[in-house]
C-alpha cells in the first residue's frame, strides 16, 4: 500500500485531477486521496488521539469530499478545500461524543404553576442531580422515588 503520491502521479495537476473527479473519474479521485491521506490522518490524529477513529473520520472525509466535488470551484487549492472538510467532520464527530458522555439537562415542573426550581441535572449512567435552592445533592439511580415523596404535589384544578 503506498501512502504517497508516487514522482508519476505528482507529475499530474492538482486541477486536473480535480476537473477528472468532477467528470466522475474515481480513478482520479483515487490520486488525490492517495496524495493526501497522510496529512489528512495526521491532522484528525492530533485531535481525536486514536489510530482507529482518526482512520474512520479521515474515510468519512474523503467521502464527503467526493460527494461535494462538483462544489469544488477552484479558488483555493483542493487541500485547503479538503483540509475544511476535515476539520468540519472531526468537530463534528468531537462534539457528538461529547454530548453523548456529558450531562443532559432535564427540566421537570413541579407543580401545575411552572415551578422550575427542582430541576434536574440527569448523567448517562442514570445518576440525578437536584438542585434546589442552591444547594446539589447526588442520588443514585432508582432512588429518585423517594425524591418524589418530598415534593408538593398540587393537583391542577380546572
Amino acid at each position: 500500500m503506498q501512502t504517497e503520491a508516487t514522482l508519476a502521479q505528482a507529475d499530474v495537476s492538482e486541477l486536473d485531477l480535480v476537473r477528472r473527479c468532477q467528470a466522475g473519474d474515481t480513478e482520479a479521485f483515487d490520486e488525490l486521496v492517495t496524495r493526501y491521506r497522510t496529512r489528512v490522518f495526521g491532522m484528525i490524529y492530533n485531535m481525536v488521539h486514536s489510530e482507529q477513529d482518526a482512520w474512520d473520520l479521515a474515510q468519512d472525509s474523503f467521502l464527503k469530499a467526493w460527494k461535494s466535488i462538483k462544489r469544488f470551484r477552484g479558488r483555493s487549492s483542493f487541500y485547503t478545500w479538503i483540509y475544511r472538510i476535515v476539520m468540519n467532520v472531526t468537530i463534528d464527530w468531537l462534539r457528538k461524543k461529547q454530548v453523548k458522555g456529558g450531562r443532559r439537562r432535564v427540566r421537570r415542573c413541579d407543580s401545575a404553576k411552572g415551578d422550575r426550581s427542582g430541576i434536574q441535572d440527569r448523567a448517562e449512567d442514570g445518576s440525578v442531580a437536584s438542585r434546589d435552592d442552591g444547594t446539589r445533592a447526588r442520588f443514585a439511580p432508582g432512588s429518585t422515588k423517594r425524591l418524589r415523596s418530598f415534593r408538593p404535589s398540587t393537583a391542577p384544578s380546572f
